[in-house]
């Protein structure tokens, strides 16, 4: 894993903590938050880094930690690894750490009412302050910090979005560069445009909730086929998301769908439509509307998705530029011996 590409991605792309603390819903009645203010850490939690004279403790080290095992779960295991990991969580952590002082002199307000309305979101969607806490428990955290967590993260997006962010610029040329630099990329064996329409299985489906669906998707296909329109009779009854573009799911390659769906999508004409289709989501009806021969995707179809890479990448170098120099002048002291040895 390269150390540096992980963290600069992590943050280049404003993906938050706060995304995988509380990816629920909001709002139940929250007691009022504490003050931010720093709670003496326990004897079981010391010290292992000091940076501009903020503590950094072993329980921020162990969620960092547990950060890089997710997002590499097949990572080595050793205790060579994990020695290394424990290395690189720390100067994440550092590095986390300089970018959320440098955001301080933002002055951004209403921080702790940001941080309360998110803990309200998760306490309405799990029905209860105890299952939250239960959840966060799982997750290796306290609601203290998790407070502390969501706080940082707060701010550190807004050093991004102020600091950072307004440094970088994609122009035509660069989208143009990127393509022409990416077209074995951008080759296909193929393409199709269909739309569906999904009535999804439930969990532990019976025989007889099978049997209901399928004498549904059987009914809507009959409407399609007398003349009905596939897009409004998928807006009125599908359970996929596409149902809000009428079941557009645009043009896709082999190697996107299921397998079950692809068979039968790849196999059909343009404006036929399928008969019922079962894949382990459910049963659909799918209605083919382009193919695309083999050769190489138009930039015009990509041009968004490459402009976001680019952008990324540029915002990954400002994000490094801008650490680098804040680096300079910051007072670092590692406590934990163990982590301020040099590997040989």
């Amino acid at each position: 894993m390269k150390r540096k590409q992980r963290l600069w991605e992590f943050i280049a792309a404003m993906v938050l903590v706060a995304a995988c603390l509380f990816p629920f819903g909001a709002g139940a009645e929250q007691p009022k938050a504490k003050p931010a203010t720093k709670a003496a850490p326990a004897q079981t939690d010391p010290a292992i880094a000091v940076v501009n004279g903020s503590k950094l403790y072993e329980s921020d080290l162990k969620w960092q930690m547990e950060n890089i095992k997710r997002s590499s779960p097949e990572s080595d295991q050793s205790s060579v690894a994990t020695q290394q990991t424990r290395k690189m969580a720390l100067q994440e952590l550092i590095e986390f750490e300089i970018l959320y002082q440098d955001s301080l002199s933002l002055g951004v307000k209403d921080v702790d009412k940001q941080v309360d309305d998110m803990i309200a979101e998760g306490v309405k969607q799990l029905g209860s302050q105890e299952k939250l806490t239960e959840q966060l428990t799982k997750d290796g955290l306290t609601l203290e910090h998790a407070r502390k967590i969501l706080k940082k993260n707060i701010l550190i997006q807004a050093e991004v979005d102020k600091r950072i962010a307004p440094q970088v610029t994609v122009t035509e040329a660069d989208i143009e560069a990127y393509y022409e630099a990416n077209q074995d990329r951008l080759k296909h064996d193929g393409l199709v445009a269909a739309r569906h329409i999904l009535l999804k299985f439930p969990e532990n489906v019976t025989e007889e909730q099978k049997k209901a669906a399928l004498e549904k998707i059987q009914g809507l296909r009959k409407e399609i086929v007398e003349g009905k329109d596939f897009a409004e009779v998928a807006k009125a009854n599908s359970d996929c998301p596409s149902k809000t573009r009428g079941g557009d799911l645009g043009y896709f390659p082999k190697g996107v769908m299921v397998p079950e769906f692809e068979k039968v999508a790849f196999s059909l004409n343009e404006g036929q439509l399928s008969e019922v289709v079962e894949t382990p989501y459910g049963y659909h009806l799918i209605l083919v509307y382009g193919k695309k021969p083999a050769g190489t995707v138009p930039l015009a179809d990509v041009r968004d998705r490459i402009e976001k890479d680019v952008k990324q990448k540029k915002l990954y170098e400002a994000m490094k530029a801008h650490i680098a120099k804040l680096q300079k002048t910051a007072k670092v002291q590692v406590l934990d011996k163990t982590l301020a040895e040099k590997d040989k």
